[in-house]
């Protein structure tokens, strides 16, 4: 389409004022001033048979007609008159400003916040806001309004949605309960009914027909819908072609594939090597079968735990979920759990999940000096667990330091390391933060500190100030070298004092 374009908030001032009767909200001028946004302008009416042929930020001067089963806006858009259609959602909307109403026949939803939104004038059978950046003026047309934000609305969604939208923590508690938005929304993208009766939909706009009997849209409904498979005819879902494409896009389509298909290993494992999550719809037999396991695993670690527990408990296949998922180590076998070579495994690779190790194994890892320093690089809290006795070992201390991105570590040393003057120098090559933790005796030491404030200026705020603010040597070998720390902290005599004085000029 060719459209007209502006980009000026002179431009877009004077086009709103000429196509909008009533006062434009001042939000769209502060919404859109620091987007640096080039309009397209379409004037009068625009009827779409789908909104995602709009690759721009759009402004359309007369009503919006948008034809498809659920319209997704997915960018900047203002509409001066009527917007009308099916459905709407605004997840992926940033600026939407529906002036002039709304007319939908079946829902109109907001889920994610975005920018900026105002909906005018909404008309339709259900509406839901879950979004705190949407302002919703005059609701009264709409026949059940939910706003989750401001736990405000009309109308009784359970009486109107089906009951497969709908859980509930409390069963007692019918009252309480959480809707399940993306069932909704998949839903309405294939155009399937969300409602219990019929009559609640509205008639505003006549919905665009897709031919399923066409392989070519077929294909490019699946790819951006994996739920139209289940309306496609028997013949449709036995085509491989097209259930590949399906279950990539969503495996849970996979339930509507004939069992003849199912039941077909070959192909049930060329899926499974793009797509784990179909595990939970395959044969309890296909199930048991320890390739396909594998494969499923692979792709997705957290299949585990559909597994059965005899192969929970088998080794290469709970080693093959971790390297998938770490974290899927939750579902394992409890014996998993106390494997080392698969602890080892999690401590190098994500120790978030290292929390899945059972007690046995961390125990072997807190008595073991290697397992434990490999601990201490992924994740320094553990520290706590270090025996006393070996935060007085030089060899394995200094190993520690070396081996540590943290320069904490000499904190932990006992009193007799941190004194010890050839194991401090070593930290402090290591990172010059580490003489803070020295003791009182070493953090005086001259060499050190300068090696120190060298390669970490912090230690300044910790040593510097307390044991060498008042030593002029030291201050100018600092100010000479670009150091610029001491100067915040100067002693009176120090201020007055002529060579420091004529150095700090030279910053000024």
């Amino acid at each position: 389409m060719n459209y007209k374009k502006i980009k000026s908030q002179k431009e877009l001032k004077e086009l709103l004022e000429k196509s909008y009767n009533n006062k434009v909200p001042y939000e769209i001028y502060e919404a859109t001033e620091y987007a640096n946004v080039e309009w397209s302008v379409h004037e009068g009416d625009l009827e779409l048979d789908s909104y995602s042929k709009v690759q721009n930020d759009l402004i359309v001067c007369g009503d919006l007609i948008i034809k498809e089963p659920l319209a997704e806006i997915t960018s900047e858009l203002i509409v001066c008159g009527t917007t009308k259609c099916n459905a709407m959602l605004l997840d992926e909307g940033n600026d939407v400003f529906l002036l002039g109403g709304v007319q939908f026949n079946v829902a109109l939803i907001s889920c994610l916040g975005g920018p900026f939104r105002i909906i005018n004038n909404p008309q339709g059978a259900f509406m839901y806001n879950d979004a705190d950046s949407v302002e919703i003026n005059n609701t009264q047309k709409v026949s059940c309004y939910i706003d989750h934000v401001y736990a405000e609305g009309h109308g009784d969604a359970q009486n109107i949605l089906k009951d497969k939208y709908f859980s509930y923590d409390d069963p007692d508690d019918l009252e309480d309960y959480f809707l399940d938005n993306d069932a909704l929304i998949s839903d309405l993208r294939v155009g399937e009914s969300i409602f219990k009766d019929s009559t609640n939909i509205g008639n505003f706009v006549e919905v665009q027909e897709y031919n399923l009997d066409d392989r070519d849209t077929i294909i490019s409904l699946l790819k951006k819908e994996a739920a139209y498979f289940k309306k496609l005819t028997d013949n449709y879902k036995k085509d491989k072609e097209l259930i590949s494409i399906a279950v990539e896009n969503n495996s849970e389509v996979f339930k509507y594939v004939p069992q003849e298909i199912k039941e077909d290993r070959d192909f049930v494992l060329s899926l499974l090597k793009k797509e784990g999550r179909l595990f939970e719809y395959l044969s309890d037999e296909l199930k048991k079968d320890k390739e396909l396991v594998l494969i499923a695993v692979a792709s997705d670690g957290y299949v585990l735990d559909d597994l059965h527990e005899t192969l929970k408990a088998d080794k290469e296949i709970v080693f093959e979920a971790v390297k998938s998922h770490p974290k899927s180590l939750a579902y394992a076998h409890d014996s998993m759990k106390d494997d080392m070579d698969i602890a080892s495994y999690i401590i190098d690779n994500c120790i978030d999940a290292f929390k899945y190790v059972s007690p046995v194994a961390k125990t072997t890892i807190f008595n073991d000096k290697e397992l434990m320093i490999k601990l201490l690089k992924s994740n320094l809290d553990y520290i706590l667990y270090l025996k006393d006795e070996w935060k007085d070992d030089k060899e394995f201390m200094l190993k520690l330091i070396l081996e540590s991105p943290s320069p904490n570590i000499l904190k932990y040393a006992s009193d007799k390391l941190k004194a010890d003057r050839d194991l401090v120098l070593e930290a402090i090559k290591h990172n010059g933060y580490a003489l803070c933790y020295a003791s009182t005796m070493l953090q005086q030491d001259k060499e050190l500190f300068m090696l120190a404030i060298k390669d970490n200026g912090a230690v300044w705020q910790t040593v510097g100030k307390k044991y060498f603010k008042n030593n002029k040597e030291v201050v100018l070998s600092l100010l000479e070298e670009g150091i610029l720390y001491p100067l915040m902290d100067l002693s009176d005599a120090l201020k007055r004092d002529e060579d420091i004085l004529k150095i700090s000029k030279k910053y000024e």
